[in-house]
């Protein structure tokens, strides 16, 4: 990514598999500092996990980027919708939030995606 002029806040998004193998690694053989750190690093990044990468097909992946390059495009209003005759049986009252959008990524070269195994 440095070849590629990419510059700004760069974060490591992770799956929980691939959390609890980073917390367990060590950053060189020879040290006694883990790959992912207390604070949340991994060399020198911030680092995210999240349960969207936990499926079979990404459960070993790692997004590497920088997210400002990434732009969320709402439109239209957020629709909520109560419905209290679903679960009145259990005395619960369903709420179900929509709202429409897109992803699109700014600049591609801004982020790496692969596997973190």
């Amino acid at each position: 990514m440095a070849n590629k002029n990419v510059n700004g806040n760069i974060s490591l998004v992770t799956s929980p598999d691939v959390r609890e193998l980073y917390r367990a690694t060590l950053r060189e053989p020879s040290a006694s500092d883990l790959l992912l750190t207390d604070a949340n690093k991994v060399i020198g990044y911030n680092a995210y996990t999240t349960s969207m990468l936990a499926g079979n097909d990404f459960k070993d992946f790692a997004v590497l980027g920088t997210f400002e390059d990434l732009l969320i495009c709402t439109w239209g209003a957020t629709e909520i919708l109560v419905n209290p005759f679903t679960y009145a049986h259990a005395g619960l009252t369903q709420i179900t939030a929509t709202v429409l959008a897109d992803v699109v990524v700014r600049r591609p070269e801004s982020f790496v995606f692969g596997a973190a195994k």
